[in-house]
């Protein structure tokens, strides 16, 4: 297993090239704790482990035969929810399952929060420490 996400980075080959390259770097700040972003944060591609065909791709892209039975708008929408629900998950887990500081976080009004959580099946319960 590497430990410098640097090196990790740079002897990844990149099949999905720019973009995918985009998509762990965005994925890497959301998980960030810190003010660098460490191997903990990177895909599981990046510590060996090779079961996601070695890209990072949202869930509905991997291993999905009907891909195209869904329209364009379906599939950003879907990737959109699975975002938000990492980055609310992380931001409720921070906050300890408190609403107003999870809502500050994320820029967005309680009532707002309230209304994506209900949407995605997030309880705050679950995040109370």
């Amino acid at each position: 297993m590497k430990s410098n996400p640097l090196g990790a980075l740079r002897s990844y080959e990149w099949p999905g090239n720019v973009r995918e390259l985009m998509n762990v770097i965005e994925r890497a700040i959301l998980l960030c704790r810190n003010h660098e972003i460490g191997m903990a944060e990177l895909p599981n591609v990046f510590h060996g482990d090779t079961a996601d065909g070695g890209t990072f791709l949202p869930e509905i892209l991997l291993g999905t035969n009907d891909l195209l039975s869904k329209t364009l708008p379906e599939v950003q929408q879907a990737v959109m929810d699975q975002v938000e629900r990492l980055y609310l998950e992380r931001a409720l887990s921070k906050t300890g399952g408190r609403i107003s500081q999870a809502a500050q976080i994320a820029g967005i009004h309680t009532r707002g929060l309230y209304n994506k959580m209900k949407r995605l099946g997030l309880q705050k319960e679950d995040f109370k420490s």
